[in-house]
């Protein structure tokens, strides 16, 4: 069993709001964190071999 943990952004640095920074703002920590899974996904197989989400 292999264990992944991930860090993103918390805070005002995650879920900054300004109407400057275009129309997909705000919501930061939850792109990391979509990020970080996507490449889970796409670099576990050389790990262990075998996904099972």
């Amino acid at each position: 069993m292999i264990a992944v943990g991930i860090h993103y952004r918390l805070g005002i640095l995650g879920l900054l709001a300004h109407e400057g920074l275009g129309a997909h703002f705000g919501d930061y920590g939850l792109q990391d964190q979509q990020a970080a899974l996507r490449w889970v996904k796409r670099n576990i197989a050389a790990s262990v071999g075998t996904l099972t989400m």
